[in-house]
């Protein structure tokens, strides 16, 4: 046999064989779609900070369980195919834990674990499998207060927070961004038993790329909330509005969420019950159809 006609065989084996392996598969791109992320200090609203600071030396941790409907589906616009639900359900607890000291400082750390994280493998989109159940990225938070108000004082506070994201996310699950820093500045204002708050900042991560043209990307992010001690020490009403963009002008790359719920303190023992509900308000990643979420308090 001549070696050209060799070569000319190996090569058509060559292809042969690459025709029937499986293609390879990038990743899925590392994006965060649980967008409910508790704060992890004490005495601020759900996800909400407050200018809290003071009050001695006071600790807290919480238990929080949520279910969001929806929070990662793909819709083809000319409406030849069903929508790709490529997450459907997903049942998170969020173990967060804070303390404040000094008259002036709150750090805390916040761990999500994702108990149900399910959805449709197969669609008119290509994805790696998602895994079903998945760590998120550990959240570390240091609060400053600048301008100090008492927990129960009338008046103005400000506070600046500064956090930092763990890539601890499980890889292909939509659940981490990666390494990231989020600096926000905190603002509230507390007349009688009314508390509004605003937090805006910016959360800095690589981008990540989603089908579509959508670039996941550094966001700048916001929080407003009120909060009602409509029966002192023992029930407070609480409303959220929040959310982030990388580019108003895309429309997936845009989440709007708001909540309502309540905080029910359990006589003296420093237990507290939380529960809440909500909806998103546009479509971008992240955004639920529904959601609901309870969980436990304890505070010093």
């Amino acid at each position: 046999m001549s070696a050209a006609r060799s070569h000319a065989i190996a090569l058509l084996l060559a292809t042969a064989l690459a025709s029937i392996a499986p293609a390879a598969r990038a990743e899925n791109p590392e994006v965060n779609t649980q967008v409910f992320r508790p704060s992890p200090h004490p005495g601020d609203l759900f996800t909400v900070r407050t200018s809290e600071t003071t009050g001695g030396l006071v600790g807290g941790v919480q238990i929080l369980a949520s279910y969001g409907k929806n929070p990662l589906t793909f819709v083809d616009g000319s409406g030849n195919f069903p929508d790709h639900k490529v997450i459907a359900d997903q049942l998170s607890i969020d173990i967060v834990g804070g303390i404040r000291f000094l008259e002036r400082f709150s750090v805390g750390v916040a761990v999500p674990v994702f108990l149900v994280n399910d959805g449709q493998d197969q669609g008119f989109l290509t994805f790696d499998s998602v895994p079903g159940q998945a760590l998120g990225d550990i959240r570390l938070s240091a609060k400053v207060g600048i301008v100090l108000r008492e927990h129960d004082e009338d008046g103005f506070g400000l506070a600046i927070e500064l956090m930092g994201g763990l890539p601890t996310g499980t890889k292909d699950a939509f659940v981490g961004d990666g390494f990231t820093f989020t600096p926000a500045l905190v603002a509230d204002l507390r007349i009688g038993p009314v508390l509004l708050a605003a937090n805006l900042g910016a959360h800095v991560r690589n981008n990540a790329y989603l089908p579509f043209g959508t670039t996941i990307g550094s966001e700048f992010i916001w929080r407003f909330g009120v909060g009602v001690d409509a029966v002192p020490d023992v029930l407070t009403l609480i409303g959220e509005v929040y959310g982030s963009s990388h580019n108003y002008t895309q429309a997936n790359a845009t989440y709007l969420e708001g909540l309502l719920g309540a905080r029910v303190a359990i006589g003296e023992t420093g237990l507290g019950l939380t529960v809440g509900a909500g909806h998103a308000f546009t479509r971008g990643y992240g955004s639920v159809s529904y959601r609901i979420f309870g969980g436990l308090t304890y505070a010093t």
